[in-house]
């Protein structure tokens, strides 16, 4: 019993430390490098920190670096961190350097190499957009403690050309209650990268604490155009600490200090210098991308990408196709793609899906567009995954990019000759042969005397009346009181159509016909509001409004108001809108 016992036991622990050492030998992590670079944009006289982590090693590795000339780089020093999870003991090896800017441009980091064992491991460059210094950032007024700057890049651009629009705020006092300016740039379209970048940088060896606010502008039409000042307000620091920094030490002389001199914050006001953009013309389209592409080129670098399954399907299932453009361009006006889809396959789309991420400092915008295909015949579906025109203008020249085709194994017999059998009239038995259902006749029901009573008043009142009298009588009521519930409903409707005409006659510019056809919509299609996004409204429409030439027109009044309302579509008289608009209430039956 004793030996039993004691094999047992040696069994047991075999097994602990078998499965203790298991995510060791079992479970290793492979060694990986990576490079980060903060912030991840700035200004030729801006300091930034790169690091470099090498993950999944306990050996001492150091990177090598290769640098192209874009930067200085200054060795800080090393950090390790050392943690165990689920009994696996994992090593983090940083290294620090401090980048300094030569030139202004779109800069890369340094590439680094390190190698583990046999293995080479390697760290890509980073693109990090530097601009020049501003004159008001080169001698700022009150740059000892606090000042206002304003920074584009690329001072030149071309039409449509996203240029990173930053306004900084740099103090080396304690500031708060910041309240910037967040007017609109008149000439661009804006979209917002960061409402409150915090960081610190260093400045003719001065560190700052800085808050920025950076914008994406597109230019919407060529010249010189200039960014007038930005202004902010706040509170800033003007004597000595509050008591309560230093309560954890009361028999420090500064406690004391503070009790004479307590904290005080004097309002400020800055402002900074305007800006002046010159934004070129993009060169013709040559005829041989025209004909590729149907809608108007995106300027900046753009790709496509398609996301479907391939497991195959059988006639009459759909399947979900979703194509995603990723550009550093302006996709709002971007609506739909153009699609191919062979005979015999019926294409739905939905509404588009918008997201936005910083990439590399600059606002990277990926537009989803998803598709339902229905094939109704077996075979191999193919649907081309559309094509766009974008200019690059860094190299000052068109280009072209296309989703990769979805193809797409069909199985099944076609629907458009499939007969539907009644089961009502026809059945089948187990040799497929059509038999004519079998009736069992209803056996008759014996029971006691039924007992004799006098008639009714009603009985006798259905035996003068027959019953199509009676049906005829109901009909003709229910006819008169359909009559008067669609007079009353028409006469609505017309008071209706009445008062949002006689409302469109008082509009009188481009603001008060977006206000006019917003409200219209709103009264009319549920789920929307007056302050609804133009996607959301014209995906409102298309799933309201059966009638095609309806939905179309309503659509395109939609399309024309918004490129009108923003500078990018040929000029409209308000009047020629405002008849469109008539003609469509007129055509919109409520």
């Amino acid at each position: 019993m004793k030996q039993a016992l004691l094999v047992l036991t040696s069994v047991f622990s075999a097994l602990l430390t078998l499965y203790l050492d298991a995510p060791n030998s079992w479970a290793q992590p492979q060694p990986s490098i990576r490079a980060e670079i903060s912030p991840t944009s700035g200004q030729v006289d801006d300091l930034f920190l790169f690091t470099i982590t090498i993950d999944g090693t306990q050996q001492r590795a150091t990177p090598q670096l290769k640098t192209g000339g874009d930067f200085n780089a200054q060795f800080l020093g090393p950090k390790t961190s050392v943690s165990v999870i689920n009994g696996q003991v994992r090593t983090q090896q940083s290294f620090v350097y401090q980048l300094v800017p030569n030139r202004s441009g779109t800069l890369y980091t340094p590439e680094s190499h390190v190698m583990i064992g046999q293995q080479l491991l390697s760290a890509q460059p980073i693109a990090v957009s530097i601009s020049d210094t501003t004159k008001a950032a080169s001698d700022p007024p009150g740059s000892e403690q606090v000042f206002l700057r304003q920074s584009a890049y690329p001072l030149t651009a071309f039409v449509g050309q996203q240029i990173v629009h930053s306004v900084t705020l740099y103090a080396r006092v304690n500031v708060q209650g910041v309240e910037m300016d967040n007017e609109a740039t008149e000439g661009f379209w804006q979209e917002t990268i960061s409402d409150s970048n915090a960081s610190q940088k260093v400045i003719k060896g001065k560190e700052y604490s800085t808050l920025e606010i950076d914008k994406a502008l597109f230019g919407l039409r060529s010249g010189e155009v200039t960014i007038p000042a930005r202004r902010v307000k706040a509170k800033m620091l003007v004597q000595g600490p509050s008591p309560w920094d230093t309560l954890l030490d009361p028999f420090n002389q500064d406690f004391f200090d503070s009790l004479l001199q307590p904290r005080r914050l004097r309002d400020i006001a800055l402002q900074s210098e305007p800006l002046s953009l010159t934004i070129k013309p993009l060169p013709p389209l040559p005829p041989e991308l025209s004909k590729l592409s149907k809608h108007a080129p995106l300027v900046g670098a753009t790709s496509l990408s398609t996301n479907f399954s391939d497991t195959p399907i059988a006639t009459g299932e759909s399947k979900t196709i979703s194509i995603v453009v990723t550009s550093e361009g302006n996709l709002n006006p971007l609506k739909e793609l153009s699609l191919s889809a062979p005979p015999g396959v019926k294409l739905y789309d939905g509404p588009p899906l918008t997201k936005r991420k910083i990439q590399g400092g600059k606002l990277v915008t990926e537009k989803t567009f998803t598709y339902t295909a229905i094939p109704l015949s077996p075979g191999t579906l193919r649907i081309s995954g559309g094509a766009l025109v974008y200019f690059d203008p860094d190299a000052a020249t068109y280009r072209l990019t296309a989703a990769p085709e979805v193809t797409v194994l069909v199985t099944g017999a076609p629907l458009s000759g499939s007969t539907n059998t009644s089961p009502r009239s026809v059945s089948s038995d187990s040799s497929g042969v059509g038999t004519r259902p079998q009736f069992t006749p209803t056996p008759p029901i014996f029971g006691p005397d039924l007992e004799y009573k006098d008639k009714s008043i009603f009985k006798r009142a259905l035996e003068v009346v027959s019953i199509q009298m009676a049906l005829l009588i109901f009909s003709g009521t229910l006819a008169v009181l359909g009559l008067i519930a669609v007079f009353l409903y028409t006469r609505q409707g017309s008071q209706s159509r009445r008062g949002s005409i006689s409302q469109l006659t008082s509009v009188r510019d481009l603001s008060g016909m977006e206000a006019f056809i917003r409200q219209s919509l709103s009264e009319r299609i549920p789920h929307i509001s007056a302050s609804s996004t133009w996607d959301e409204l014209r995906a409102s429409v298309r799933a309201h409004i059966t009638d095609p030439a309806t939905r179309l027109s309503a659509i395109t009044l939609l399309d024309d108001i918004e490129l009108q309302r923003y500078g990018k579509g040929e000029p409209v008289p308000v009047s020629t809108l405002k008849d469109r608009a008539a003609s469509l209430l007129r055509s919109w039956r409520d």
